[in-house]
Parts: structure tokens; sequence; C-alpha cells
């Protein structure tokens, strides 16, 4: 992996090298990397297809599961720009949050239905949990140009325990640096 690619390059590049290895592993269930990249390649097509834009923020409001993985980065593949939402936050954190970020639709797991529900009667978003019709497509992606040093790919927030919560704006850069020193520093070695 190196510097000079987007996320987007740096993850595919991962999955067509080690297509079968273990990509997400939730309880009794493992995704691949070739199954984490078809069911996010096809996330980021219904996305799209849904009137998702280069640079739109979206929220993702999910636990930690498989289905965040595929969510994120068909996120990111989409060309948006992920803003996780804490799960510890209250509805009235998180409405300041999508409104900060400007957030444009809501990802998110059934569990937070209720949540949502109550949060979007007071934030201007599109919302789904729509998981089989936004993965119900062919996968195919238009070509996506990625500034790989000015491109956001995240905006992650402070929990907010002193103040308002803050957004700390990530690039495409940023993400696959902070990767590769985390890899380098563990002395991380490809896994069969």
């Amino acid at each position: 992996m190196t510097n000079n690619m987007s996320l987007i390059e740096a993850f595919n590049a991962t999955s067509n090298k080690y297509p079968g290895n273990a990509a997400v592993i939730e309880n009794d269930r493992t995704y691949t990397f070739l199954e984490l990249k078809v069911a996010s390649d096809k996330f980021a097509s219904g996305l799209l297809k849904q009137g998702i834009e280069k640079g739109d923020r979206v929220a993702l409001y999910c636990i930690n599961s498989i289905e965040f993985a595929i969510a994120y980065m068909g996120i990111v593949k989409s060309g948006a720009v992920v803003v996780p939402i804490n799960l510890l936050q209250k509805a009235s954190e998180i409405v300041y949050v999508m409104n900060n970020a400007g957030v444009k639709g809501v990802i998110y797991h059934e569990t937070f239905k209720t949540n949502v529900d109550s949060i979007c009667i007071r934030f201007d978003a599109e919302k789904s949990t729509q998981w089989k019709q936004l993965l119900d497509n062919d996968g195919l992606l238009p070509d996506m140009k990625i500034d790989i040093k000015n491109d956001l790919v995240a905006i992650l927030y402070t929990s907010g325990t002193t103040g308002k919560p803050k957004g700390a704006m990530l690039t495409h850069q940023n993400l696959v640096s902070n990767t590769a020193s985390v890899f380098q520093a563990m002395k991380w070695r490809a896994g069969v």
C-alpha cells in the first residue's frame, strides 16, 4: 500500500491480492475481501442510484458489524464522505453532528429506527435501511476521480464532553497513510 492511492484503490488492491482472506469477522460470520468488495461495490452503486453524489456527507449509524463495513466502504466508493455516528450520543447531539457536517442522508441499523425517526423529524435528510434495495444491482461503478490530498473520505466527531462535538476531516491520503503506519508499527504481515 502506498500513500499515493485513494482508500478505494488501496481497498481494491488488497481485495484483488487476497480475495479469499477474511476481511471482517463477526461472531460466526466471516466476509472475505472478495465478498466485501462485491457487496460494497453494489452498495455504492445503490447509493449513486438514490442520488448520492461525490462529496455528499452520509451519516452511518450502525452497530459494529459486517453491515457497517459494507456500508462504510460503499459510501466511500460512491465518492461520498462517511460521518460515523457515535452510538453513545443523545439524539440532540446526533442532530448537531448531522447539521454541522451537512449530512444529506442517513444509513442506519434497524436497532436505531426509533431514534432515527425522532432525529429525522428535526433534520432534513434521507434515511435508509433498505439493504436489499441498495444491494440489488450489478455493482458497476463509474470511474471516480479522487484527489487523495483534498477529497474527504470521513468526518470523525469527538464526543463533545467539554463542549459541542468537533469534526476531524480526513482525506483519502490521511486514512491510507494511517493504515500504512499502523501496519508497519505493529509489524503485521499478510495472513492466509
